[in-house]
C-alpha cells in the first residue's frame, strides 16, 4: 500500500509579523541610548588620555626649562601649544617654525596648517580643519585659561557663592591681585605680553604651587572654536556669534589662551558658551587637567567655592573632594 506523506507548509501571518518587527523595534530603542552612552564615554576616556599627553608634555618642558610654558608669548606671537611641540612628539613640526616671525605670518603656513590630532578631543562635532568663513583652521579643543574674570569674581563674592581669596605673595600668589581682583591659574601669559606694571605674569614653576599639584587645575578644555556654541547647540543666530567665530581657535594661535568671564544658570562656570570659556561636549561636565598631570571629568554643577578653589594654584584655599 502506498502512503501519501503529506507536507505541512508553515508560515507567519501579517500580524504575527508585525509583531515581531514591533519587539525587534523596542529591543533597538532600548539597546541605542546603552550603546551611544559607551561610545561617549569611549570618547571621553580618549579626551582625558590626549589631555595627559599634554599634561606630560607640560612637565616635560618644565623639568628642562625649570619653569612652566607661558600660555602664550608675545614679540613674536606663538602660543603654548607650540611651544609643547617638541614635548608631544611633533619634531618635524616644531622644525618648520621661525620663532622671528609671528605663527600667522606666511612663513609658518607649513608648520601651523597641521591637524595634531593630540590637540583634538573625539567628542567634539567637527574634525579638523575646520573650515570657517573660507578659511581652513586646524584647531584645538584644548589650551590654558589664565585666569577669572574681575567681574564673575564680583558676582560670586556679591552672591556669597565664594569668599575672597587672599592676596598674592611674592612667588605670583593667585588669589586677589591688587584692586582687580584677579583669580589666576597655574599658566598664565609670558609677562612680556603683559604690562611692565602686572604683577600677576608668569612663568611660574611647579615648586610655586603652593596648594599641590592634585589640588589644581593646569588645562582646560574649549571645545568647538571657532564655531559659536551655546549650551551644546550650535547657536543659528548670527547676530548672537562673533562676527569672525569663536577666536583662538587655531593651535597655533596665542589668542587661544582664555579667561572665565561668563557665568550662566546663576552659578554654572562651565559649558555655557565656548566663547572663550571652559566648555565641552561631554554631557554633564569637562575633562581638566591637574598640575600633577592626572585627568579628572568634573560635573557642569560643582560649586563655584569648589571650582575657584582648584582653578587657583597657591592662594591657600586647599579643597577636599573636588574631584
Amino acid at each position: 500500500m502506498d502512503f501519501i506523506k503529506s507536507r505541512h507548509l508553515f508560515a507567519f501571518t501579517l500580524v504575527e509579523l508585525l509583531v515581531v518587527i514591533t519587539i525587534i523595534g523596542v529591543l533597538f530603542a532600548l539597546m541605542l541610548p546603552a550603546v551611544q552612552s559607551a561610545r561617549s564615554a569611549a570618547r571621553r576616556m580618549q579626551c582625558a588620555n590626549h589631555l595627559k599627553q599634554i599634561g606630560l608634555a607640560i612637565h616635560n618642558y618644565e623639568n628642562a626649562k625649570k619653569y612652566l610654558p607661558p600660555s602664550y608669548s608675545t614679540n613674536p606671537n606663538h602660543s603654548i601649544l607650540t611651544l609643547l611641540l617638541p614635548y608631544s612628539e611633533q619634531l618635524q613640526t616644531y622644525a618648520k617654525v621661525d620663532f622671528t616671525k609671528h605663527w600667522s605670518n606666511q612663513a609658518n603656513y607649513d608648520a601651523v596648517r597641521n591637524t595634531i590630532p593630540v590637540f583634538l578631543c573625539p567628542q567634539t562635532p567637527q574634525g579638523s580643519p575646520r573650515n570657517h568663513d573660507g578659511r581652513a583652521i586646524y584647531p584645538s579643543d584644548y589650551a590654558a585659561c589664565s585666569m577669572i574674570d574681575p567681574s564673575v569674581r564680583n558676582k560670586l563674592v556679591r552672591d556669597g557663592l565664594i569668599t575672597p581669596r587672599a592676596p598674592p605673595n611674592k612667588s605670583g600668589g593667585q588669589g586677589d591681585v591688587s584692586q582687580h581682583k584677579y583669580y589666576r591659574s597655574m599658566i598664565v601669559p609670558d609677562k612680556r605680553a603683559l604690562s611692565e606694571n602686572s604683577n600677576w605674569g608668569g612663568p611660574l614653576s611647579l615648586d610655586a604651587v603652593k596648594d599641590g599639584l592634585s589640588n589644581s587645575w593646569m588645562f582646560f578644555e574649549d571645545s568647538g572654536r571657532p564655531f559659536y556654541y551655546v549650551e551644546n547647540r550650535r547657536s543659528g543666530n548670527p547676530n548672537d556669534a562673533p562676527k569672525n567665530g569663536v577666536s583662538g581657535a587655531a593651535w597655533a594661535d596665542h589668542e587661544a589662551d582664555f579667561w572665565v568671564h561668563n557665568v550662566c544658570n546663576d552659578s554654572q562656570m562651565m559649558n555655557c558658551s565656548n566663547n572663550n570659556e571652559i566648555y565641552s561636549f561631554h554631557a554633564g561636565g569637562a575633562n581638566f587637567l591637574y598640575g600633577d598631570g592626572s585627568v579628572s571629568f568634573s560635573s557642569e554643577t560643582i560649586h563655584p567655592e569648589v571650582f575657584v578653589s582648584l582653578f587657583t594654584c597657591s592662594a591657600g584655599d586647599i579643597v577636599s573632594g573636588g574631584r
